[in-house]
């Protein structure tokens, strides 16, 4: 039997030194991975609430709605405001589309028959008439997430 050395044995054990590194490494990362996860499942949820919780917050929201409901003219600056909700309604589902599909979120990190509802204006918002809004938007957006909210959301 061949004696091992006081280098080989310090090379050994560097090396397994190494390799448990790169294990602690790897469960580290993994930690890291969860806890970017479940941050962005966090923001996610509360853009959502903020959004769908606008009329209950700004009293203003509440009155245009209000008037949208009832038929009412809007003026101009009320028409700005509306196409304003509209837009960041749709760039909210649009980012949750984006951080599924880069795995931020697990696939069900959101609601089709919520953004189903809230498209059709059964949502908190009320009838902010997306459907006008989703022609002036849909061409700013990845063609992958219009074929998707045209054929899941939309279903016209």
């Amino acid at each position: 039997m061949k004696k091992i050395d006081l280098g080989q044995t310090v090379t050994i054990l560097a090396n397994l030194g190494i390799i448990v590194g790169i294990v602690f490494l790897i469960i580290e990362l993994r930690q890291n991975n969860l806890l970017l996860n479940a941050q962005t499942r966090g923001e996610t949820n509360r853009t959502v609430i903020e959004q769908e919780s606008e009329p209950y917050r700004n009293h203003d929201v509440a009155v245009l709605l209000a008037k949208r409901a009832r038929g009412e003219p809007l003026d101009d600056v009320e028409e700005i405001k509306m196409r304003s909700l509209a837009t960041a309604t749709l760039l909210n589902f649009y980012f949750q589309f984006i951080e599924v599909r880069e795995g931020a979120l697990p696939e069900d990190g959101f609601s089709l028959a919520a953004w189903r509802q809230i498209y059709r204006g059964n949502g908190a918002m009320g009838d902010i008439d997306l459907d006008v809004e989703w022609a002036r938007t849909r061409g700013n957006l990845s063609s992958d997430f219009v074929e998707y909210f045209e054929s899941n959301v939309i279903l016209d």
